[in-house]
């Protein structure tokens, strides 16, 4: 089982937030197999002033996290 977590700045990542997601899942299924079906994720989308980033990034900064383990 796979469950990807992403983060952002609210204006930036909502913008993107459809391809992203469809870009992340097919990724997944080229590379590990996951099936169309067995899409999970969950969108953070912050603030600014509630996402500190490194400040040789942009507002575009974006972390994704995938947590992948033994199950159905």
């Amino acid at each position: 089982m796979v469950q990807v977590k992403i983060t952002g700045v609210k204006h930036f990542l909502n913008s993107i937030k459809p391809q992203l997601s469809e870009i992340v899942h097919s990724c997944l299924q080229d590379t590990i197999g996951t099936p169309e079906n067995k899409k999970f994720q969950r969108f953070f989308p912050l603030e600014p002033e509630n996402f500190f980033y490194p400040s040789d990034r942009t507002s575009q900064y974006t972390l994704i996290e995938i947590v992948m383990f033994e199950g159905v």
